[in-house]
Order: structure tokens, then sequence, then C-alpha cells
């Protein structure tokens, strides 16, 4: 083993009287900041204050609080559905056709760098580290979950109002003019939706607190019930979102029917809706499938894009909110 000093040089304490007398003039080495570099800096902290503010708004309402969180835990599952799906055999094929196509010039000098012993043993500790960051993400998911799962247990307090809402509503002989013009067929069919609605997301929120509670051992059930419940919340789940696709439809009926000119941003706002509803609705018949029917990046990826659209119209309500 060679003697090769690995340490790094500690200057003297004591200015050398040959050295230069820069050397030791720490003024002379760092600069005072530029106006430029200060303005810089005050835009950035100030971007980064506006984007604080406007995320406390966000949160401090129960439906931005809800959304941000399972918004964050579909886009966890996303990179950890991702993360631990293996490489496909087709892509690996590609790779290794792509490789012989490769000038034997240019594969000796891939191969040559491939071969240093820094990126080798990069490469080689590349599924340790994939595994503590897939670890780690599990625990940030099972945290977002317990948080979420709090919100969902006062799902039923909100089916209460709802219902509630309905049937006054329902009760009230004064409509509002576009209800006027509607037929009664329309109208009919209206208020089956919002039954429907109301029935099937009440029977959503009834078993999957069940389900929760069951879990953690509040209530003695053992893992078969649990099994039947979760089939039949997806299934509450799933009629929701066809009511909520029939109602999106009739929302649009007095407009197209009376040849009203449509507001462009209540067109906007009525395709969002139809894009979320329709990311939803797969997921929804693959959980009643028992997870059989979608990859589990795609359907992390639905769930995502379906929080995304729903954080993004909160984030711009309240964009402007003081």
């Amino acid at each position: 083993m060679t003697g090769i000093n690995i340490e790094p040089r500690i200057s003297s304490a004591v200015p050398d009287p040959a050295a230069p007398h820069d050397e030791y003039n720490l003024e002379s080495k760092f600069a005072p900041p530029t106006r430029n570099s200060l303005r810089k800096a005050s835009i950035a902290i100030s971007k980064l204050d506006g984007f604080i503010s406007h995320l406390n708004r966000l949160i401090h309402t129960r439906d931005g609080h809800d959304s941000v969180v399972l918004f964050l835990a579909c886009a966890t599952q996303l990179a950890v559905s991702v993360l631990e799906t293996p490489t496909p055999e087709a892509v690996q094929k590609v790779s290794i056709k792509l490789g012989q196509s490769i000038p034997r010039t240019f594969s000796s000098i891939i191969s040559s760098v491939l071969s240093t012993p820094t990126l080798a043993s990069l490469m080689s500790t590349k599924p340790a580290y994939k595994l503590r960051l897939v670890e780690r993400l599990r625990a940030l998911l099972g945290v977002l979950n317990d948080w979420h799962t709090m919100s969902r247990l006062w799902g039923l307090i909100t089916m209460w109002m709802l219902t509630k809402k309905f049937i006054t509503s329902s009760t009230d002989l004064k409509l509002d003019r576009k209800e006027e013009t509607m037929s009664p067929h329309i109208q009919k069919a209206k208020r089956t939706i919002a039954v429907t609605q109301i029935l099937s997301l009440t029977g959503f929120f009834v078993f999957d607190n069940a389900i929760l509670l069951s879990m953690r051992g509040v209530l003695k059930w053992s893992k078969k019930p649990q099994s039947k419940f979760q089939g039949w919340c997806a299934r509450c789940w799933c009629i929701y979102l066809c009511a909520e696709l029939g109602r999106l439809y009739h929302a649009r009926i007095p407009e197209l029917h009376n040849g009203e000119k449509e507001d462009v941003k209540s067109r906007s706002e009525w395709k969002k809706k139809v894009f979320q509803v329709s990311a939803w609705l797969p997921l929804s018949i693959h959980y009643v499938a028992h997870n059989a029917l979608l990859p589990e990046p795609i359907a992390a990826l639905l769930a995502t894009y379906a929080e995304f659209i729903t954080v993004k119209g909160l984030w711009e309500a309240t964009a402007e909110a003081i």
C-alpha cells in the first residue's frame, strides 16, 4: 500500500511573509452581493411566499384539504407502482437490438465508459437505492392514507346535509328559470339521478366506514365480510359515477334545446368534470373486478389525473381569495 497523503491541505494559522497579501485578505476573495442578485433573491422569496399563502388558503377549506391529501396519496402510489414495475421484455429486446446496431467504434467507447469503477458501482447499487426509495414512499403513502381516512369517516354527515337539501328543494314549490323551461320528463330524470347519487354515495360511505373501522379493530369483524363490503363499496361508487355522467349530460339539455349561447367558462368546467368522471369510471370497474382489470401503474395514473383536475380547479378558485 503506497503512502499517498489524501488529507486536505490545512493552511497555517501564521501568515507566511513570502506569500502574497491577498491570500489572507478574505474581503478581497468574497465580493459583496450586487443589486441584481439581491433583486433576484427578493423576487424568489416573494414567489415562495405567494405560493405558500395560496396553498394555505387552499388547505384551509374542507374540499381543498381532502383533495390535496388524496392527490398526494395518488401521486405517491403512482411513483411506487412505477418503481416496482419491472422493465418489459419487449423494451429489453429493443435495447439489445439497438446495442447490436451501434458501430463497433461507439460500442467500444461505451463499454470503456461503463467499465469505470465509479459508474459500475453506481449501477450495481441502483436496485438498492430503488428499494429504499420504494420503502420510504410506502411509508409516506401509509401516512397519507391514514390522514385521508379520518376525512372519509365524516362522509355520512355530508350525505345527511345533501339529503336534507334535496328534500327541502323538492318540497319547495318555487322553481328556478331553467327548471321552469324543462319538460316534465327531464325534471323527473333529473330528480331520479339526484336520488340515485344520494343513495349510492350513502351506501359507499356506509360500507367504507364499516371497512375502515373493522380494519382498525373498532368493529370485530373477520376478513370475509370486509372483502364483501369492499365489493359493495366499489359497486356503489361505480353507480354514483354513472349517475354523475347522466347528470352532466342533462345539465346541458336546457342550453341545447333553448338555443342559448354557452358560456366559455361553464363549458370548460363541464368538460373538466366529464374528463374527471371518465377517469374515475374505469377505476371503479377495476375495483369491482378485484383489481384485475388494469395494471397498477395505469390505475394509479388515472386516479392521479382525476385528482389533479380537482386540485387544479380548487387552486384556480382560491387564486384571488383574501
